[in-house]
C-alpha cells in the first residue's frame, strides 16, 4: 500500500510539474493568452479535422454556451473560425486558420525546445 501512495504522490508532483510547464509555455508564446479549454478545442480542431461544435463541446465536457464563448475567443483572435458546408448547412464546424495552425506549431516547436533542454 505505502509503495501505492508513494506512485499517487509521484504522478501528482509530475502531473503539477507537467501543468506548470505547459501553462508557462502557453502564457505567451505569441501574444496570445490561452485558456486549457482554448488550447484543447484549437488542437481537438486540428487532430480531429474540423469537428463540429457540439463534438467539441462533449469532448471538453462542457455545455454548448461555454463552447460558444470558447470558440468566439478563438475567432476573435483570428485563431479558428466556424464553417458551414452543403448540404447540411445547420451544422456548425469549427477549424483552425492559417494563424491557428502556424500558432500550434510554433507551440508544439516549443515544447520540443523545452523537452530537449
Amino acid at each position: 500500500m505505502a509503495l501505492v501512495a508513494q506512485d499517487q504522490r509521484l504522478d501528482d508532483d509530475l502531473l503539477w510539474g507537467l501543468r506548470a510547464a505547459v501553462m508557462t509555455i502557453i502564457v505567451n508564446p505569441s501574444n496570445h493568452d490561452l485558456t486549457l479549454r482554448q488550447l484543447g478545442a484549437l488542437v481537438m480542431a486540428r487532430l480531429e479535422r474540423t469537428p463540429t461544435v457540439t463534438y467539441l463541446a462533449n469532448r471538453l465536457g462542457v455545455s454548448q454556451p461555454t463552447i460558444t464563448r470558447t470558440l468566439d475567443t478563438l475567432e476573435d483572435l483570428g485563431l479558428g473560425r466556424r464553417v458551414r458546408r452543403r448540404p447540411n448547412r445547420r451544422r456548425v464546424l469549427f477549424e483552425p486558420t492559417p494563424e491557428g495552425h502556424a500558432f500550434l506549431d510554433r507551440l508544439a516547436a516549443s515544447w520540443r525546445d523545452e523537452l530537449n533542454e
